[in-house]
């Protein structure tokens, strides 16, 4: 049969905030990053006046808000599209679709993992061993890229490759190019508080951290679509009037509004000197935020971690001289405990994901968070100066394992197909790749206190990495010290 492209519909749709049916793509907000997080600022302590309410024991509330957007993604580490390393993935029988004969899992051999062109006898039984590709690191792509695992795709590759698409709604929907355009944007409030008590006559201290963040995340769809057809129809609202049908919002705006999760930490400090000190910080975050329970809602963004509690560990230091500068450094460990979510399901051999029926899974993941930050004192004015700084955030690869009826987990579960069909076998690994995040950000802020009260302000960027978004982000905030 000779090839022929009958219809070529290319659908834009841009989104605002952060996905609930994919995986966690944002950086810690400016306000929550510092890990003794005393105020919501990340420069070097400046010093209080004596506490009002207790000799040795201080209490401080503040409140900060922030606006940060992204426009763009950081490309993967692996430009390839469907395996990962080292992995191999074997074409069902022929199947016809629109392109004319070729393997179930669409593309070429080259610059994706998929099956090369099959004879026409159905001798179709292809193993594609698939090594990855040149790395691009610091190349910013379309934000769809890191939701869908390609910024460009045809609606066929989120099926199994043995989906018949000579059905009704099908033929067009499978040939047609679906070209995700997204803007993120969230902006908010934080509340917190800190405080700390003097271990008598010693040099240690002890400290409790709690703070709460309001959100307002909006993911916006930019819907702008051309048609070419041979005989003059527009087929342009076919792949959306069908994804609907299941659930599958492709061209909808998000806007979710409301709690994200609540931090608390405790602190154990040790001052060697009046300008030396060292800090151990345990650190829980409970789920209190909105969670996505239709992840056909494929650009709904948790206010949180999506019903995660999480964990983490971590040291922080800082030194200052007498009068010009101040420096403090630190990192910690996090773990983001399992939890079940519901998720996409991605058939056996999709090269996208975020689009299918809806399955539960167990999610976990762990991140480093590091930093390290300069502050320029005024030298005749110990209570204002400006700081700068850099932010490192590398989250590792999601683990996810579908949970069946029973109870049991399952790496491989099965599901029947959005055409019906039953006993398709789904798995997490197009689910989970790229899922990996490695961001490099700088922050700069200005500072001053008077007595009992502090104002701050600041900006930060991402500037490099993979699988991030290109965050922009201001804020400001307020410090009451009791």
């Amino acid at each position: 049969m000779t090839k022929r492209i009958l219809t070529l519909v290319m659908a834009s749709c841009a989104l605002s905030s952060s996905i609930g049916a994919v995986h966690e793509m944002r950086t810690p907000i400016s306000l929550l990053s510092k890990l003794d997080n005393i105020n919501g600022s990340f420069h070097f302590p400046v010093a209080r006046v004596k506490p009002v309410l207790f000799e040795t024991a201080s209490v401080n509330f503040w409140s900060g808000a922030y606006h940060r957007t992204a426009y763009d993604g950081l490309c993967p580490k692996r430009c390839d599209s469907c395996c990962s390393l080292g992995e191999s993935c074997e074409a069902a029988n022929c199947s016809y679709n629109f392109f004319g004969d070729i393997c179930g899992c669409s593309g070429s051999s080259s610059s994706s993992c998929g099956c090369t062109s099959c004879a026409r006898d159905g001798l179709c039984g292809i193993n594609i061993n698939y090594n990855g590709c040149v790395a691009c690191p610091n190349k910013k792509v379309p934000l769809a890229q890191l939701i869908f695992g390609k910024a460009v795709f045809g609606g066929q590759e989120a099926f199994s490759p043995d989906t018949d698409f000579r059905k009704f709604n099908y033929l067009l929907t499978a040939t047609t190019i679906i070209a995700p355009k997204l803007d993120y944007k969230e902006e908010g409030v934080v509340l917190g508080m800190h405080a700390e008590h003097q271990v008598y006559d010693t040099k240690w201290r002890v400290g409790f951290n709690a703070a709460l963040p309001i959100k307002n995340i909006e993911v916006t769809a930019h819907y702008n679509c051309d048609s070419v057809t041979w005989n003059g129809i527009s087929y342009i609202d076919w792949p959306e009037v069908f994804f609907n049908q299941y659930g599958v919002r492709l061209c909808d705006t998000e806007h979710v509004v409301g709690f994200g999760d609540l931090e608390t930490a405790l602190v154990l400090g040790y001052d060697f000197t009046d300008r030396l000190y060292a800090e151990v910080v345990g650190e829980i975050k409970f789920p209190t935020g909105k969670r996505n329970l239709c992840p056909g809602r494929v650009y709904y963004v948790p206010a949180g971690n999506n019903g995660h509690f999480e964990a983490k560990i971590g040291l922080d230091a800082g030194w200052r001289s007498k009068k010009w500068v101040g420096i403090t450094a630190d990192a910690a460990f996090a773990s983001v405990l399992s939890a079940v979510e519901k998720k996409a399901a991605q058939f056996k051999c999709a090269t996208v994901r975020g689009i299918g029926p809806c399955v539960d899974a167990k999610i976990q993941y762990n991140y480093l968070l590091g930093h390290l930050d300069l502050t320029v004192f005024h030298p005749e004015n110990q209570d204002m100066g400006f700081a700068v700084g850099y932010e490192v955030y590398y989250k590792m690869k999601d683990k996810a394992v579908f949970c069946t009826c029973n109870g049991a987990d399952r790496a491989e579960a099965f599901l029947s197909d959005m055409d019906g069909v039953f006993n398709k076998p789904i798995n997490p690994a197009v689910m989970v790749k790229d899922t990996d995040i490695l961001s490099h950000k700088v922050r700069g802020q200005i500072f001053t206190r008077w007595d009992y009260l502090e104002l701050y302000a600041g900006a930060s960027k991402v500037v490099g990495g993979f699988n991030a978004m290109v965050e922009n982000e201001l804020f400001v905030g307020l410090d009451i010290n009791f």
